[in-house]
């Protein structure tokens, strides 16, 4: 399924609380921002701020006794998207201030513009949708060059991907295409800053990582499986959750391109949803290239090109690593056995360097 972003995007789809309805009045903020997001486990919430808001409860595991009241602008993270109640009131189970409990959905601040993936995302495309109207209404459907030597003609509008594949969201979040909805180019989205502000490149989990025709080519990848089995020692996990944060930098090109690119890299079936031929950061641009007399197409914070994977491999802040942080609710599988308490993905170096405690593996 396609949604065609043309012409500007007005990003003023917020919502007060997760218990509020969204501005098309077609579903609450909770169904929006986590029971349809992929990503809802990366984001960083807060108890709302309003006028006659300045706390929250904070129910106990038990959901009789309470842990000290939240105030207002305290961070929060979702540890279960399933939503629950607590009597009368629907509540997430979260965790905050080294606690782990129930906090009613209607004391939750919906994500804000820089913590909501979605909307850096659609930001994005309005910004590329007006470039590209903008050239197109002066000449008619223009052609896009990349930095990595391809050319693309024909270039005429942006359509959001909204596909699933195994579960999660597909590789592309936005396609260039043609007159006739023809995808052109596709391109997966970050937003804007350094390697750190990556979510991650993809999952390594054996149920959605993989390709749509095998959802564990990435979980089966000796390296994965190399990872896995040495973060289930007990120097790096303790019976119930990771001890700290691990990593190892990723060393095959392939792995490298499925987890960045898409996992239908090398698969024979050329770009698409799941083969993205870009990484853009930040803010699209156009700018015009006389002498090839074409439009480059960069983004502000980063490019990555997919016949450039060694480019990100050796990159001091972008190059891609295997890293296990803890996670409450989140773990592995590994040799038959259920490892709990963290959250495995492969990531840029800039994600991982900064956290206490870090080790190599």
């Amino acid at each position: 399924m396609h949604k065609t972003i043309n012409r500007g995007v007005t990003p003023s789809f917020f919502v007060a609380t997760l218990r509020s309805l969204t501005t098309d009045k077609t579903m609450t903020g909770y169904q929006k921002y986590v029971q349809s997001n992929a990503a809802w486990a990366e984001m960083e919430l807060t108890i709302e701020r309003a006028s006659n808001i300045t706390s929250s409860r904070f129910f106990k595991l038990n959901k009789t006794d309470t842990w000290s009241p939240l105030p207002s602008g305290t961070s929060l993270q979702i540890v279960e998207n399933q939503l629950d109640t607590v009597g009368s009131l629907d509540v997430l189970k979260c965790r905050a201030n080294g606690h782990v409990g129930y906090i009613p959905i209607n004391r939750i601040r919906k994500p804000n513009a820089g913590a909501d993936v979605m909307s850096s995302q659609r930001i994005a495309m309005g910004q590329l949708g007006d470039l590209l109207q903008r050239f197109v209404r002066q000449t008619g459907p223009i052609t896009i060059c990349l930095n990595n030597g391809e050319k693309y003609p024909n270039c005429y509008d942006v359509q959001e991907v909204t596909r699933t594949i195994n579960g999660r969201e597909a590789k592309s979040d936005f396609n260039i295409v043609d007159p006739d909805g023809n995808a052109v180019l596709y391109i997966s989205h970050k937003k804007s800053g350094t390697g750190s502000s990556y979510q991650q490149y993809g999952g390594v989990s054996a149920r959605s990582s993989g390709s749509a025709s095998n959802r564990r080519l990435i979980y089966d990848h000796p390296e994965v499986q190399r990872f896995m089995r040495e973060l289930a020692k007990e120097e790096n996990h303790n019976g119930t959750r990771l001890i700290g944060p691990r990593y190892a930098r990723v060393q095959d090109v392939t792995l490298v391109s499925q987890s960045a690119f898409g996992p239908d890299y090398n698969s024979g079936r050329g770009f698409g949803e799941d083969f993205c031929q870009i990484i853009g950061q930040g803010e699209p641009q156009l700018t015009w290239k006389g002498d090839e007399i074409c439009y480059t197409l960069t983004f502000s914070s980063h490019t990555s090109y997919w016949n450039q994977p060694q480019a990100l491999m050796t990159h001091p802040d972008y190059a891609p690593f295997l890293c296990a942080t803890y996670r409450a609710g989140r773990g592995w599988d590994i040799d038959g056995e259920r490892y709990d308490g963290a959250r495995l993905g492969i990531y840029p170096w800039g994600f991982m360097s900064g956290r206490g405690g870090q080790e190599e593996i």
